[in-house]
């Protein structure tokens, strides 16, 4: 795909999530993809349309342009608190806590020698590692995590409303 395919992907695989999911919401601004309905949780998605268990692989952004921190590595400076991967094609989807998605591929990188990797588009290189799924999978907390985010956030709410009789 070119780089506005996997544009238009992203924003299609976002618009999904949010439908899917009504405890999330898209944010403005390049800090985060969405946030937890009623909290100040920030979430990044990455999504992918290969198959899942054809390559085995989740695809971890290490940089991006002017070698500036891209995937888990740029969501984590932004203060996002979670980290999403799709898979599209396999409607799998894992939550990983964005602080130890970082440790766990740094941990990665020195103990496997994982090589970075380039995807050039125009204009554009990318650097990732391919990190093997059963590696991570052991990180996702699932969206069933989120919602019980937003769950005790709106009962905060709820309990604040009504001891101030609204």
């Amino acid at each position: 795909m070119s780089f506005y395919d996997d544009l238009k992907f992203g924003q299609d695989s976002e618009r999904l999530l949010v439908e899917k999911y009504q405890f999330l919401e898209h944010t403005t601004g390049r800090k985060s993809d969405f946030m937890i309905k009623g909290t100040n949780l920030h979430i990044e998605l990455k999504t992918d349309s290969y198959d899942m268990h054809k390559y085995g692989n989740i695809i971890i952004e290490r940089y991006g342009s002017d070698e500036k921190d891209g995937g888990p590595f740029s969501a984590l400076k932004n203060g996002c608190k979670y980290f999403i991967y799709m898979f599209v094609k396999n409607d799998k989807i894992f939550v990983f806590e964005t602080v130890r998605l970082v440790a766990r591929i740094k941990k990665l990188v020195k103990k496997h020698d994982l090589k970075l990797h380039e995807k050039w588009n125009p204009g554009y290189i990318t650097r990732y590692y391919k990190v093997p799924i059963n590696m991570l999978e052991d990180l996702d907390v699932t969206m069933a995590k989120l919602k019980r985010d937003y769950e005790v956030a709106a009962a905060k709410v709820k309990k604040k409303a009504i001891k101030h009789g609204k």
